[in-house]
């Protein structure tokens, strides 16, 4: 500390008079040690807001890679919805397709079996009737009776589309 009256230099904080004039130093000493404090709260406060603008500037990186990372896995999510029902429909096509393979090898085995048994199957379309089946297996309409015997059908003249018929000779 510096003595206002005689310019005194390097004078402790712990005396209150100068020890070269004797003037009172009190004032002094007390505005001396207001500025230490008000230094050393400056550089409290200075690292403070360091700390604050550090930790605001991590929340806010933390808060956009957060941000993007939703983004990127609701794309991802996305992207897999597509390709699950990309998936489902080659299942179901397959599905269907082995269904047909199926359906074709039952027909194929049982036209070979009925042909074994000196019969075959056939399955009605558009426009058959049992006169027109006899006339064309038998060579006789009059023989449509036959078939609906063989086929245990109630109503001889009511044949639905897809029904399939054994015609046994």
């Amino acid at each position: 500390m510096k003595c206002l009256v005689c310019n005194k230099t390097g004078i402790s904080l712990d005396t209150t008079t100068c020890p070269d004039c004797g003037s009172d130093l009190e004032a002094v000493v007390l505005v001396s040690r207001l500025d230490e404090s008000l230094n050393r709260i400056r550089k409290n406060l200075t690292i403070i807001s360091i700390i604050v603008a550090l930790v605001i500037i991590a929340s806010l990186v933390r808060i956009y890679t957060l941000y993007n990372d939703r983004s990127k896995s609701q794309m991802q999510i996305e992207d897999y919805k597509k390709e699950k029902n990309s998936l489902n429909l080659k299942i179901d096509s397959l599905t269907k397709l082995i269904k047909t393979d199926n359906v074709k090898e039952t027909k194929q085995q049982e036209t070979e079996l009925s042909k074994t048994e000196n019969s075959q199957t056939h399955i009605v379309k558009p426009g058959d009737s049992l006169w027109k089946l006899a006339q064309q297996y038998f060579g006789d309409g009059n023989k449509y009776m036959k078939i609906a015997s063989d086929n245990n059908l109630v109503k001889p003249y009511v044949l639905i589309q897809g029904q399939e018929l054994k015609i046994t000779k």
